[in-house]
């Protein structure tokens, strides 16, 4: 869950062209740890932590355009 962490606001702050990889690195992450089962619970905070930071991220953005 902190490598997710890690990696969402580490990636977050390079700019709009690699902002993109905050989002699909930590979920292709998780999703290969998925694979074996020694690693199946990482790869679920992952996942997990990812869609947080995701829901965090899209909130605001979605009452700002709507003018909340």
């Amino acid at each position: 869950m902190l490598l997710a962490l890690l990696l969402f606001f580490g990636l977050a702050n390079l700019g709009t062209a690699f902002s993109i990889g905050a989002f699909v690195l930590p979920v292709v992450l998780g999703a290969v740890l998925l694979i074996w089962p020694k690693t199946r619970g990482i790869g679920v905070g992952v996942l997990i932590i990812s869609a947080a930071a995701w829901l965090v991220v899209i909130g605001p953005c979605l009452g700002m355009l709507n003018g909340l």
